[in-house]
């Protein structure tokens, strides 16, 4: 396949990916442009992830430090100005890895993963933004705090000052069905207002939840946030 036809091909996927977002954030009453669209870009190479920009995606998230450390590295995409989230498992080791300037770490799930964070945030002076990983389904294959312990992490959180936390992120079983998933994200929903109501500070605004087998109903129940990956460019290549 050549550019072009990748070029084609992706921006079909991107526009169909669009349009369902749509449809979903205009059934819960809001705008499509409340809702940023995230390309979760892993194993994908470098020159897919700047045919997706060329087709107007601009936030894309990556599952490991190396590798977003390694992405800021390729001058075919160091001169792209991409929103770059980190949206997999993050390790303490591996903190030193993370490039500079992210958009957002998706993925705090550990005190202290967010001290050590909050430290660097005070050492560049500038406040580290991340979203607290909850895991609504208590599924032990996935990181994420338990629903009932977001309320006291999103505390203890909120008074590091090196810290700028947006809400929270969360991941739901595969093969749920719609009244499952519907529960699941309207339960995330409602943690996150009793986050806001209990802590009253700035921040605490963002839903990152929905993926590509899920994310019309997440959108449908408040997500601000999605991370798209087979539905943007096919099956993946682990």
């Amino acid at each position: 396949m050549n550019s072009g036809q990748l070029r084609e091909r992706l921006q079909s996927r991107v526009d169909a990916v669009r349009e369902r977002l749509a449809r979903a954030a205009e059934a819960s009453g809001r705008h499509p442009e409340d809702v940023t669209l995230v390309a979760a870009s892993k194993t994908q190479p470098d020159a897919m992830i700047a045919a997706a920009f060329d087709c107007g995606v601009r936030h894309f998230g990556e599952n490991r430090p190396e590798e977003l450390a390694r992405r800021h590295r390729v001058p075919d995409l160091a001169e792209r100005p991409i929103h770059w989230h980190l949206i997999g498992p993050l390790q303490s080791r591996k903190l030193k890895l993370l490039p500079p300037n992210l958009t957002l770490i998706q993925s705090v799930d550990r005190l202290k993963t967010a001290r050590l964070l909050a430290n660097t945030g005070l050492r560049a002076e500038t406040p580290v933004p991340i979203l607290l990983q909850v895991n609504p389904a208590g599924e032990a294959s996935k990181q994420g705090v338990a629903l009932d312990a977001a309320l006291p992490m999103a505390e203890a959180i909120s008074q590091m000052a090196g810290l700028a936390p947006r809400g929270l992120m969360a991941m739901t079983p595969l093969g749920a069905n719609e009244t499952e998933l519907q529960a699941l994200f309207a339960a995330v929903r409602a943690e996150l207002r009793r986050i806001q109501t209990s802590l009253a500070v700035p921040g605490w605004t963002e839903l990152s939840m929905g993926m590509s087998q899920d994310f019309e109903p997440a959108v449908r129940e408040g997500a601000t946030i999605v991370r798209i990956g087979t539905s943007l460019f096919g099956p993946r290549a682990d």
